[in-house]
């Protein structure tokens, strides 16, 4: 009962929109006509074909892609066989500054910000 009451208020919004902004009809929900069971098989059968190959693309640049890179690792290895022996310039450690502290002495004298 209740889904007739809203395709009428549906209906009945479409039409005012048709009316106030001049347009020939106001979009509408479109039902998709029902097919046959041959045509929805079909459908599926290519679209899993597509997938497969799709994937199987995929799998085939990332093997080249790894091939690739095994290579120019072996080049690199064979160009560079032994490691760097020279060292970056070693960084002394840095000295700690610590905040002035005043002495005894300092902190008795009437001196300062507050008087």
């Amino acid at each position: 009962w209740h889904a007739r009451n809203d395709r009428r208020a549906a209906q009945t919004a479409c039409t005012n929109l048709e009316k106030s902004y001049g347009l020939e009809a106001a979009p509408r929900r479109r039902e998709q006509a029902k097919q046959p069971v041959l045509v929805d098989r079909e459908n599926a059968r290519f679209k899993a074909q597509l997938v497969a190959a799709q994937r199987a693309q995929k799998e085939r640049e990332a093997q080249e892609a790894a091939e690739k890179a095994a290579q120019r690792a072996k080049w690199r290895d064979a160009s560079f066989p032994n490691p760097p022996t020279t060292r970056s310039p070693v960084v002394s450690p840095k000295k700690i500054t610590r905040p002035h502290v005043p002495s005894q002495s300092e902190r008795s004298k009437d001196v300062g910000y507050e008087r």
